[in-house]
């Protein structure tokens, strides 16, 4: 144990604390150093935090533990934060990439010794099995009706509720007639 974990011999507290972190702290210090990520991403690393996978340290982390959560989150996954359904391999995946950067960011940046041939080993076995994969294309758009109806409940929700502020209608048909890419229209600024 002391030659995977050198950081045990040490007298510097940061590097006990850093080698001995759990998943979960190092998701919460990465997301006050890291600003520059989505709402979805955020979401997913906080939902990350309750997982059982969470508590462990960072430096401990083998294969088995990544296929083991990533089974139980496409089976549906139970503990004592959650009952969740079953989901889809690239919602697993999407899980999966958050909790890379978390560990990228522990390795190079604070120095955590992270044991990424493990990781990387366990992505490329799920992969395998299909257990996470990309999202499939979509093979449709949508109908006249179903874009009438997201229109109409975007405009009763914009002007006869106090708490929202975006017109998701307008948004709406402005990317459907400006033809962006997904991300692009979030981007632009009002100059």
């Amino acid at each position: 144990r002391l030659e995977k974990n050198p950081h045990l011999l040490s007298t510097d507290k940061d590097a006990v604390a850093a080698g001995a972190m759990s998943l979960a702290s190092a998701i919460t210090r990465y997301k006050s150093e890291i600003s520059d990520y989505g709402r979805t991403k955020a979401f997913t690393l906080d939902m990350l935090k309750k997982f059982d996978i969470a508590q462990k340290p960072i430096s401990d982390l083998k294969r088995t533990d990544y296929a083991d959560h990533a089974l139980r989150r496409r089976d549906g996954y139970r503990n004592e934060n959650y009952e969740l359904k079953p989901i889809e391999p690239s919602t697993v995946l999407h899980g999966f990439q958050g909790r890379e950067s978390v560990l990228e960011h522990a390795d190079l940046r604070w120095g955590v010794e992270i044991d990424v041939n493990e990781y990387e080993k366990a992505v490329r076995g799920l992969r395998k099995s299909r257990v996470i994969s990309e999202s499939k294309e979509r093979d449709r758009l949508p109908t006249s009706k179903e874009l009438q109806d997201l229109t109409t409940y975007s405009y009763i929700d914009f002007h006869l509720k106090n708490y929202s502020n975006t017109p998701l209608y307008l948004i709406m048909w402005l990317d459907i007639y400006t033809g962006r890419r997904l991300g692009e229209l979030p981007r632009l600024e009002i100059q």
